[in-house]
């Protein structure tokens, strides 16, 4: 299945861009670039692309597509101040009677919007995703939908009666072309008119979704709003409370600037194992001063270790090479770390508890991380999140950061094996 893009228009709204409006960056990537990442992780890989106001600067921004993962071809539209349903019927002697995706350059949404519409059946006519509990900030600006069942009734943006919002992901064939030349005939040139008909002759339905993340970037204001809920979602339910309260509002900050340069994901794990090898020389040199600052470089190089994953993620870049890459200089930086820690106060204060408690604290910290990795494996599927102790990575990384800063680096290595080989054994009771 090929997927539709509108990429014609101005973006005047946008009171800081002269547009287009597709290539307006938003963390990094152009909207029309954003668009089709998403749908590349939903399986669309052919692309065409809608272009019109300074579509020489589209085409030479998206190429043809090998940049991103996909092949891009264009269709030029010199009517792109008419509605946009005109920029859709200018594809029709391309795309014909093929069943394809229609999305806007504008919209911002996770691929499980689109994959789920894609694979969507509607044998006489057109799908469309709805939103049954729109943000208030969206409906005045959206297009209207009445959803009776399975099917859509009404689309419009003065509709007085409707349940759902149009989310601007449609998968549709010949019929749309057809409903827009009779729209075009009624003297109105929007896709929601065209919709309207399908409406009309039972030939839409609706594809549900409950508090879907999508936006439609009209004004400076959506810009904003959609880059704080990219960073907002960027937290994982899997994440520690460390990550979720302490280091993620920091490296999402961080990572809004990275995302901005040409930095990878695997550039950015290495950056992190080269902050922590630092931090490990300093806590290896053994003294107060020392451990002030290895503490302090340890739990910085905890905030960085969330930036790799977090680029890779809003730039759709994700493999999962990078990030086996990741945890494995994770495990090495563990060791690293309460390796030093312990030959560091052991040259002080020479004694073997210290080599014991480096035990102890690397079987806790692997121990953790093995058996999310083993039950993975086993089950098939992800472990349990919640009721679990205080022994994720981020949490044992800011109890050795303190503990050393403190220059009490016995405590952090008792807590940090207490903490860990507790958690491994509730795992091994709790657990499938």
């Amino acid at each position: 299945m090929r997927a539709l893009i509108l990429a014609a228009g101005m973006g005047k709204r946008l009171s800081w861009t002269d547009g287009p409006k597709a290539l307006v960056r938003l963390l990094g990537l152009p909207l029309a670039s954003r668009a089709i990442l998403a749908a590349r992780e939903a399986g669309i890989r052919e692309f065409v692309v809608v272009v019109g106001y300074k579509a020489d600067a589209v085409k030479a921004t998206l190429g043809d597509g090998s940049s991103l993962g996909v092949k891009v071809s264009y269709v030029e539209n010199d009517e792109w101040e008419r509605g946009n349903g005109v920029s859709v019927l200018k594809a029709e002697s391309v795309l014909g009677r093929e069943r394809f995706m229609l999305l806007m350059a504008d919209h911002i949404l996770l691929p499980d919007i689109v994959g789920k519409v894609a694979r969507s059946k509607a044998p006489n006519g057109a799908s469309m995703a709805v939103d049954l509990s729109p943000r208030k900030t969206t409906i005045e600006e959206a297009t209207k939908v009445l959803v009776e069942g399975r099917l859509v009734r009404a689309v419009g943006k003065a509709l007085s009666q409707y349940n759902s919002v149009d989310i601007g992901v449609i998968a549709c064939g010949g019929e749309i072309f057809r409903a827009l030349k009779l729209a075009i005939e009624r003297g109105r040139e929007e896709v929601g008119d065209a919709l309207n008909i399908l409406a009309e002759n039972g030939q839409l339905r609706a594809v549900k979704f409950h508090h879907p993340f999508w936006f439609d970037i009209d004004t400076s204001e959506d810009m904003q709003t959609a880059k704080d809920a990219l960073l907002k979602n960027l937290i994982k339910p899997e994440d520690g409370l460390v990550s979720r309260y302490l280091n993620r509002p920091i490296s999402t900050r961080i990572s809004a600037q990275l995302v901005k340069t040409g930095l990878t994901p695997n550039q950015m794990s290495a950056i992190v194992f080269a902050v922590t090898l630092i931090a490990a020389y300093f806590l290896f040199l053994g003294n107060y001063l020392f451990l002030l600052v290895g503490g302090v470089l340890v739990q910085l190089a905890s905030i960085l270790d969330g930036c790799d994953g977090e680029i890779a993620r809003l730039k759709f870049s994700s493999t999962r090479k990078g990030g086996w890459i990741d945890s494995v200089m994770d495990r090495y930086g563990d060791f690293v770390i309460i390796g030093a820690l312990a030959y560091g106060q052991w040259a002080v204060e020479p004694g073997v508890h210290w080599w014991l408690l480096a035990i102890f604290a690397l079987a806790g910290s692997y121990g953790v991380s093995y058996t999310s990795a083993a039950f993975a494996s086993a089950f098939q599927k992800g472990h349990p999140v919640g009721g679990q102790i205080p022994a994720k990575r981020d949490s044992r990384l800011l109890i050795l950061a303190v503990a050393a800063s403190l220059s009490f680096p016995l405590f952090g290595l008792i807590i940090v094996g207490l903490l860990g080989n507790a958690e491994v054994l509730r795992r091994l009771l709790v657990w499938p």
